[in-house]
């Protein structure tokens, strides 16, 4: 984690209130993943593809899928969630399998590493399947939806052990690990975000939400659904049915909008529509995916210290 200053004020950051639309020619793309070198994944839901965007151009390249929608090694079907492992492998959530799907570096053709049985509520099974993550030890978290329910399998695993308390969450939509080895869950049917360091189930708390309370006000959400933690260990969350960002501030608790206008749908460079996918580049600029505007939006840093 980068070095803080000692004994110094800090003022919180802005992000510019105007969007650069640098991801287009999508159809519902919901998942983001920005890697090491800035360049981004979006999973392209309706178009049942992942696609890889480099610096500079504004249209994808096709790294998994675009072989028709079906369950075969070079197909997905309503891909949902992507990462990209150190190796710069890339796993797919493909939800419309209910399988999550590994792509060795380079190649197009999938292996099945989890799921694939169809749907249902065994340990080798989701039903719907949304977010993944892994943890250090290269073991795969996916949030089983609408068995409300995280999974976690041991690498080489086909079967799943459950990591969260019976009746904890409702509709859990994605998942993230830290470099702290915390876990970060967006229970999304109870609209609320929980963090648990160090992946302790018992001690975990709501950062942001109040649980079962739907709301627009700063303290609340409504239907979160992805998020990402940056260096620092502030979160942002798509806050979806308000059509905006919120970042929470693990210095003080704090919680902010940093991109879209409060509970207004929009399509001009301000406004988002449902945004999804969520992340930060190496200076800190913000990437939404504006899924019902069909767009991927970038909000530059213009002031202000990360670490506030």
């Amino acid at each position: 984690m980068p070095q803080i200053p000692a004994n110094r004020a800090c003022m919180k950051p802005q992000w510019s209130a105007q969007a650069i639309t640098v991801g287009t020619g999508l159809s519902r793309p919901v998942g983001l993943f920005i890697d090491k070198h800035d360049t981004f994944y979006i999973a392209d839901l309706h178009n049942h593809t992942v696609q890889h965007f480099i610096l500079g151009s504004t249209k994808g390249i096709i790294v998994a899928g675009g072989m028709g929608v079906g369950d075969g090694p070079t197909q997905l079907r309503s891909p949902h969630t992507i990462i990209i492992d150190k190796d710069d492998n890339l796993f797919v959530g493909d939800t419309g399998n209910h399988r999550v799907q590994k792509f060795i570096s380079g190649t197009v053709i999938g292996a099945t590493i989890a799921g694939g049985r169809g749907s249902g509520s065994e340990l080798f099974q989701f039903k719907v399947n949304i977010g993944i993550a892994i943890d250090r030890e290269e073991q795969l978290y996916v949030a089983d939806q609408l068995n409300n329910r995280i999974l976690k399998f041991s690498r080489g695993s086909k079967f799943g052990t459950v990591v969260t308390e019976p009746n904890e969450l409702n509709n859990p939509s994605e998942i993230y690990i830290d470099q702290c080895n915390t876990l970060y869950i967006v229970d999304a049917g109870n609209h609320r975000v929980r963090r648990y360091p160090q992946m302790n189930q018992v001690d975990g708390t709501t950062i942001m939400g109040v649980s079962g309370k739907p709301g627009n006000g700063s303290q609340h959400l409504n239907k979160p659904w992805s998020l990402t933690v940056d260096t620092y260990g502030n979160v942002f969350v798509s806050d979806e049915y308000n059509h905006r960002i919120q970042r929470w501030s693990v210095r003080d608790g704090t919680i902010q909008t940093v991109a879209g206008v409060t509970g207004s749908i929009g399509s001009d460079s301000q406004r988002l529509h449902e945004p999804n996918g969520v992340g930060l580049d190496s200076k800190g600029n913000l990437y939404v995916v504006d899924q019902s505007n069909h767009r991927l939006q970038r909000f530059n840093l213009i002031s202000g210290d990360l670490w506030c």
